[in-house]
C-alpha cells in the first residue's frame, strides 16, 4: 500500500460480538504515517483543496483482521466517511466500484 495514515477504531468480530480495537490504513490528504481518531480533522497539503468543504468516502484497510478474542477473520475493507476534512465515522465496505475511477482507488468525493 505504500505510504498510509492510520485511523484508530473500535470493531465488533462478527463471529463472537465483542469489540476490539483495530487500524484501517487509509491515503486522504497529507500520507505521512498520521494516525487519527473518529472527530480528527485530517492533515492536507496545498495540492489538496478540492477536499475542503466537500464528503469523501475513503478506502480504508484493516491491518489485522483477526479477532484477538476468537481468532475470527474480520471484513478487512471499510468506507471511511470524511466530511470537510474531518472523519466522522467508518463502516464495512459493501461495494468496491466506487472507487475503482476515482484517484486512484484510495478515495472518491460525494455529492
Amino acid at each position: 500500500m505504500g505510504a498510509y495514515n492510520l485511523l484508530n477504531v473500535k470493531l465488533n468480530c462478527a463471529n463472537c460480538s465483542r469489540e476490539y480495537s483495530g487500524k484501517l490504513q487509509f491515503k486522504v490528504g497529507e500520507v505521512w504515517q498520521h494516525t487519527y481518531q473518529i472527530g480528527d480533522v485530517i492533515k492536507i497539503k496545498p495540492s489538496d483543496t478540492a477536499l475542503i468543504g466537500v464528503d469523501v468516502m475513503a478506502y480504508g484497510l484493516l491491518e489485522n483482521s483477526g479477532c484477538p478474542v476468537c481468532g475470527f477473520s474480520n471484513r478487512e475493507e471499510y468506507d471511511i466517511l470524511i466530511k470537510n476534512l474531518t472523519i466522522v465515522g467508518c463502516k464495512p465496505m459493501l461495494d468496491y466500484s466506487p472507487y475503482l475511477s476515482h484517484e486512484g482507488g484510495n478515495y472518491f468525493l460525494q455529492f
